[in-house]
């Protein structure tokens, strides 16, 4: 029977962006919105495939939004819902069916207990199939798939700040994230887990602009799928000799992880802001059969610039260490994850009063490592583009296009790609 994980929520909600559809709102006095877009599209890749594994399809997409957002005197609250469903002239991925859904939740609530302590709190959760709805945020991709079935992703965080003094204040907070995924043949096994971290954050106003950052954050990653997911040989001396296999678990990839780091956040202007931590990450795996160990970098680093109206810019770059499905065995190391290393843009600019473009585009690289795969390395590119032509506040048109490439060292498990991805639509807003 397939066991069943809790993860932190709020009141059952959550999403990764509480907003409607395509950006565009409604009447800014109102709570809420409801939303609907309705999209054509040309997918030449759906399964991400290479040579023969290679499947393109027409299809169309229907998404209705509900948001809700509630300002009061010291707590704001929002929280939206998203149901996307997408059909494909062709049957995809090897299976009798020609369409996904996807649900997308979302909570958060932020409130002050005084001017001196504030708490945030946040879920998303989402049901999908395509990897970028499944992250957390700009993190790391475990894996660059488009995976039918009803593939779980949940992340939730309480942050309190609490002003010292003046100068002086703390952070705490919590965090996990949840991954459960249909396919435990390919992925679940590897893949599904339960994520827990705790950190604390000395804050210290050097400059009416600038804050220093001293931390320490503790990270134990659960693997859930209690599934064997490889088998190592070690030799018993005879008479007569034997060669005894060993199976390796999911959760043999299990790790606790203590990170120290150091950073920055400055306020160059009221509309571009900056941050910086850098340190070290010691991770320990403890099931893990031969006894492994790490030492690895830690960095994160943002700017976001809001230049004019409606027009932003967000960069960041991290490194830090991921879940991978990939695995191996080698003589004395398992693939325990990888060291990834993540850069990403997101760009909207009002180009006319009633046209709107958005860029995005992310890069990530990781070094596998343990087992034979060990220094091993894949590189992910991903970009997009979006035009929208806002009518009126209630009806805009959109069109886009997606490409997604995967290059990997010879000898990993999972081949290279590329996927190219068009749509023109139009989202409704009430």
């Amino acid at each position: 029977m397939k066991r069943i994980y809790v993860s932190l929520g709020v009141a059952a909600l959550g999403v990764a962006a509480i907003q409607t559809a395509q950006g565009q709102s409604a009447a800014p006095s109102k709570s809420w919105s409801v939303a609907a877009s309705l999209r054509g599209f040309y997918d030449d890749n759906v399964n991400a495939g290479s040579g023969d594994n290679r499947l393109g399809s027409f299809g169309f997409e229907v998404s209705p939004t509900l948001a809700f957002n509630l300002p009061l005197e010291q707590t704001d609250v929002a929280a939206s819902y998203t149901y996307a469903y997408k059909w494909y002239e062709k049957v995809i991925n090897g299976t009798a069916d020609h369409d996904d859904q996807t649900h997308t939740f979302g909570a958060q609530l932020r409130h002050g207990f005084s001017e001196r302590l504030t708490m945030a709190v946040q879920d998303s959760f989402v049901i999908g199939q395509e990897p970028d709805a499944l992250r957390v945020m700009n993190s790391a991709l475990g894996t660059f798939q488009r995976i039918s079935g009803d593939n779980i992703r949940n992340y939730g965080s309480i942050v309190f700040n609490a002003q010292i003094t003046r100068p002086f204040g703390i952070e705490v907070g919590y965090a996990n994230a949840l991954y459960d995924y249909d396919d435990d043949l390919n992925y679940g096994s590897r893949l599904d887990r339960l994520e827990h971290t705790v950190h604390l954050d000395g804050r210290w106003a050097i400059q009416r602009d600038t804050v220093g950052i001293i931390g320490y954050q503790w990270s134990l990653v659960d693997y859930t799928a209690d599934l064997q997911i490889g088998e190592y040989f070690t030799f018993k001396p005879g008479p007569p000799p034997l060669l005894i296999s060993n199976p390796i678990y999911s959760d043999d990839r299990n790790s606790l992880s203590h990170y120290g780091y150091v950073g920055l956040e400055h306020t160059f202007r009221p509309d571009l802001t900056g941050s910086l931590r850098g340190g070290v990450r010691y991770s320990d795996y403890y099931n893990s059969p031969f006894e492994e160990t790490s030492i690895s970098p830690y960095f994160l680093g943002s700017l976001r610039w809001t230049y004019a109206k409606e027009s932003f810019l967000n960069v960041g770059v991290s490194y830090d260490q991921s879940a991978t499905d990939q695995f191996s065995v080698a003589a004395d190391s398992i693939t325990t994850g990888a060291d990834s290393a993540v850069a990403y843009v997101s760009l909207t600019h009002r180009i006319l009063p009633d046209l709107f473009g958005s860029m995005i585009g992310n890069f990530q690289y990781s070094t596998f490592n343990g087992g034979s795969y060990d220094n091993k390395s894949q590189r992910y590119y991903g970009f997009g583009v979006n035009l929208e032509y806002r009518f009126n506040r209630h009806v805009s048109a959109n069109v886009g296009y997606n490409y997604d490439r995967l290059d990997s060292d010879e000898g990993t498990s999972r081949g290279d790609f590329d996927r190219n991805r068009v749509y023109l639509g139009a989202t409704f807003v009430y």
